[in-house]
């Protein structure tokens, strides 16, 4: 993506996103659960995403996407849609639903980013979001 900017003018935003608290989630449930948990929010991330985006685990409960051609608005709109449809899923067991939320930093590649660079801007977001009370999207 970042040689296609560079070279080409096409511009992509990078999300981190982080389930929040979801060490509670393995903890209370174990972690064949937790695994479930977070194959549901992986497919809710996919759905929410258009086809060309890139979503994977970036580690833990962790995800990085990419998304080509958008712009800060549209990068907002998606995440601020990733939060909403994460917060409206669940997963059942028994007579109850596990549910979770997730927090995203996101940003908009800059003509001086390097793939390392606009990592660290989206992480940092990411973690401007946990500090603002979990369950949001910051673009920075």
């Amino acid at each position: 993506q970042l040689r296609d900017y560079q070279s080409l003018g096409i511009p992509f935003g990078v999300m981190m996103l982080d389930l929040d608290f979801f060490k509670l989630v393995n903890d209370q449930y174990g972690h064949n659960t937790g695994d479930e948990v977070l194959r549901m929010v992986a497919g809710t991330f996919q759905n929410a995403m258009r086809r060309n985006d890139f979503i994977g685990r970036w580690g833990g409960e962790e995800f990085v996407a990419i998304l080509r051609g958008v712009t800060h608005l549209e990068l907002r709109t998606i995440a601020e849609k990733i939060c909403r449809l994460v917060e409206q899923s669940g997963l059942k067991r028994g007579e109850e639903y596990i549910r979770v939320t997730v927090s995203i930093g996101a940003s908009i590649v800059l003509p001086e980013d390097t793939a390392v660079s606009i990592v660290q801007r989206a992480d940092q977001a990411l973690y401007q979001s946990k500090h603002d009370g979990r369950n949001r999207a910051t673009l920075i």
